[in-house]
């Protein structure tokens, strides 16, 4: 059987070969959406070197989280989602997913960018109205305001006037609930996210591959790694 620890410690670094092997679902996706999942990161340690046409390219395995931490979100609006996503999917998908996007410059707003393929099975949530929740939900925490409201200070203000003071926790989790609502967050299917996604998706997958590479790289990669197999393009 194999497991995460074997990927970490094989020796051959064949990318074409460990693609067809491990990453099918993820090409097919990638190939017939024109798109792919993309990484802003700034990972620490040893990278993986991987051989590909006489090229070496820099890569590393990661992992699925079950407790991710959130960077800006407030824990208590961080839990709260988290409760909203385990009804809908069964999932507390903010802890538990791995973040990415579908638009390559997207993704280096938050570091090195890494194009991210899932190994074995995946299945991407997302919502056809949402860039990013955090600063969608809390703008005020972009302008470096510590207290920020949920909906932000010009929110209450339309809304409360000179109330905008008083406003309580209740009002903010049921702006937060409301929001949510609307949203239409969806999982799958994974061509149309990779198609059609605004912006952040979470990707479910027990581990993944992430290439520094470019984005024709990377389709002359998986377009390689796609030769006969049965991939629809």
């Amino acid at each position: 059987m194999i497991t995460f620890k074997t990927f970490l410690t094989e020796e051959t670094r064949d990318l074409i070969e460990y693609l067809r092997t491990y990453c099918q679902p993820a090409i097919s996706d990638f190939l017939n959406a024109k798109n792919y999942l993309w990484r802003g990161m700034n990972p620490k340690g040893p990278r993986d070197k991987w051989e590909y046409d006489k090229a070496i390219i820099d890569g590393y395995f990661g992992q699925r989280r079950e407790n991710r931490r959130p960077r800006d979100t407030p824990p208590w609006a961080h839990e709260l989602i988290d409760e909203f996503f385990e009804v809908e999917f069964d999932m507390k998908l903010r802890s538990s997913t791995v973040f990415a996007f579908n638009n390559r410059s997207k993704a280096g707003g938050y570091g090195s960018t890494f194009a991210m393929i899932p190994v074995g099975k995946y299945t991407i949530y997302w919502s056809p109205k949402v860039e990013d929740l955090t600063s969608e939900l809390f703008p005020d925490l972009e302008s470096g305001v510590d207290d920020g409201l949920a909906g932000g200070r010009a929110y209450w203000d339309e809304e409360l006037g000179d109330a905008h003071a008083r406003i309580t926790r209740q009002q903010e989790i049921h702006f937060i609930n409301e929001y949510l609502q609307q949203a239409d967050y969806k999982r799958g299917p994974n061509v149309e996210a990779l198609k059609h996604a605004p912006g952040e998706l979470m990707v479910w997958c027990s581990h993944y591959l992430a290439l520094q590479i470019s984005e024709s790289e990377m389709t002359e990669v998986l377009l390689e790694a796609a030769t006969d197999e049965k991939v629809e393009q």
